[in-house]
Order: C-alpha cells, then sequence, then structure tokens
C-alpha cells in the first residue's frame, strides 16, 4: 500500500506521534500534525522504506497486516516501531492508505477476516441456504452473514435500543462493524445468533441469539433485541422467543432455556412469561442505568415445560 507520512508542524516539541496528537482532536498536538497519502518521496526512497517494511514484517513473524513506522532524516531512514496490530479503524492511517490503493473500507475488513477464515479453517457460509434458519407466521429467523454488519452496528450503537442489554457499547465508545465481525461470525463459533425477518415486507427488524449453549448439561442462553423501532410492540419479540425455544428443544435437543431481563423492561418481562418461562431469582441491583441500580430478573424453561405448553406445536 501506499506510504502516509506525517508532517508535525510545530516548533520546541519533539516531533513524535503521541497518543494526544492520534486521539485527542481538540488537542495542539491533533491540530498541528498532518497525515499525507502518498508520502511526498523520491521513487528510490520509496522503494527502500518498502523493501524495510516487509523484511521487518517477516522478521518478526507478523501475519495478515501491520504497520511500520519510520523516521527519514538526512535521507537516512530509522526504523521506530513494528505493530503488528494497528488500529484498522475507519478514517485511520492504515485505512487511508488501503482507500488510496483503491481498496474500500469494506474491502478491506473482508479482505483480513478472509486470512483469518483461511487460517484457522473456519466455515462460514454466505450462501443464504444454509446454517439456521427458521420459519413462523409473520417472521423468520436466519444465520447472521457478513451482509448483515452494516444494520446489527446500527442496533447495537443505538442507546436507547441497547440500554438494557448487559454488554452495551452505547455510552461511552461504539460497537465498530470489526466488533460485530469479531462477536458473531468469528468468535464463539458454536453460538447461533440469528436476523429477524418480518416476512411481509422481508424487512430485517432484529436479532435475537442462543449462545453460551453446553452440551455437557444440554442448557443455553437466549437474548434477542427488535432493532426496527416500528416494529416494536407489535408481537415480534414473543414470536422470534418462540422460534428460538423450537430449535432450542427441537432442532438442538436442550433440556433448559435460561434468560434474564431488567426489572424495568417490562416488554421482555411479559414476552419471557407469555412464552411459558418461570421466574426462578433475582439478582439485585446487578444492572446500572444511568447511574441508577436496577435488578435482573431471571428466568428458566425446561423441556418438560416446553413440551407441554407447546404439545400442539410439536405434533402430539
Amino acid at each position: 500500500m501506499p506510504i502516509s507520512e506525517l508532517l508535525f508542524n510545530w516548533e520546541g516539541i519533539p516531533k513524535f506521534a503521541t497518543y494526544e496528537s492520534k486521539w485527542f482532536t481538540d488537542s495542539e498536538a491533533f491540530n498541528k500534525t498532518e497525515a499525507i497519502c502518498p508520502a511526498n518521496l523520491s521513487n528510490a526512497m520509496d522503494t527502500l522504506l518498502k523493501k524495510l517494511a516487509v523484511e521487518s514484517y517477516n522478521l518478526v513473524g507478523c501475519k495478515d497486516y501491520a504497520r511500520i513506522d519510520f523516521r527519514v532524516k538526512d535521507n537516512d531512514p530509522y526504523l521506530i516501531d513494528i505493530n503488528p496490530n494497528p488500529s484498522i479503524n475507519d478514517g485511520i492511517s492504515f485505512a487511508v492508505s488501503a482507500n488510496v490503493a483503491g481498496l474500500s473500507y469494506g474491502d478491506l475488513i473482508k479482505t483480513i477476516l478472509s486470512e483469518a477464515i483461511h487460517r484457522y479453517n473456519l466455515k462460514i457460509s454466505s450462501n443464504k441456504k444454509e446454517g439456521i434458519s427458521q420459519n413462523g407466521p409473520h417472521i423468520a429467523l436466519n444465520s447472521v452473514k457478513l451482509e448483515h454488519v452494516p444494520i446489527l452496528t446500527k442496533w447495537f450503537n443505538d442507546s436507547d435500543i441497547c440500554k438494557y442489554m448487559e454488554t452495551s457499547y452505547t455510552s461511552e465508545s461504539e460497537y465498530s462493524e470489526e466488533k460485530i465481525i469479531e462477536d458473531f461470525i468469528i468468535a464463539n463459533q458454536g453460538d447461533i445468533n440469528l436476523i429477524i425477518s418480518e416476512k411481509e415486507s422481508k424487512k430485517e427488524i432484529g436479532f435475537c441469539s442462543i449462545y453460551d449453549i453446553n452440551p455437557s448439561n444440554q442448557s443455553a442462553e437466549i437474548s434477542l433485541l427488535i432493532g426496527e423501532r416500528e416494529f416494536q410492540g407489535k408481537g415480534y419479540g414473543k414470536d422470534a422467543t418462540e422460534l428460538m425455544l423450537y430449535i432450542a428443544f427441537n432442532k438442538i435437543g436442550l433440556n433448559r432455556i435460561f434468560a434474564t431481563a431488567t426489572q424495568r423492561n417490562n416488554p421482555s418481562v411479559r414476552i419471557l412469561e407469555q412464552t411459558g418461562f418461570r421466574k426462578v431469582g433475582v439478582m439485585r441491583e446487578y444492572h446500572f442505568l444511568n447511574e441508577e441500580k436496577l435488578d435482573e430478573i431471571l428466568f428458566e424453561m425446561i423441556r418438560a415445560d416446553y413440551l407441554k405448553k407447546y404439545k400442539k406445536c410439536n405434533g402430539n
């Protein structure tokens, strides 16, 4: 990729890319540090730096991508840093260099992802007909794929929609596309992460998951999120929960499903009660929301409960 150059437009301060100059947008160091890509270098220096970068990359055993930093003084290059895991956020130097080279941000992430998939021999299907799916009268559940990353990123960064989530990236940091890919596609291969689509409009309206699946005691936990506001409060969450239960008990053969809901999350509490879950306990002051400590209600359903409630759905 093309080389980027940092110009330090200040006097009396060491010309070095400090943390402040990289991330504090209101700082003097940030505003007086200028990035240029491609760098204004002679062909000979450009070739030399790229050669040294590749040699350094191979020497320390980097894989897939890295950033190599040099300082050039009096036409002599000095190696400063080999970063095997630089930031790949959109708009940061690594992504900017890729963009100048003609690689869009999406293509950059897919390239890095494909290398990881190949190395660890992961099997991630892009075929919509493969993977876990389940249809109901009004909605369909289908496995999360790369094409769903943008809409998942939108939902998980909505502070109002995600305020009752146990793990939220909506307060001080963002849930990036890379984090979505890592959490729902790369890591935790045993989890069943599903997109909820409304059948009539074919619109993607939410996300649900059967996770922490434990084959030894045949248990798992479920969660769901209706991300499109116009579809909230219309019964789609209940439908999605019933479809997850069908998958868990009939397709996977589990014996126990666990779920939680913050005490103030009335829609989730109501859904769990309506679908046959039993309240089994309370974790006091478990969930912090705007400095308020809220209790978390624990629910469970065992296979016998499910078969009794949904015997018609199971052909009995």
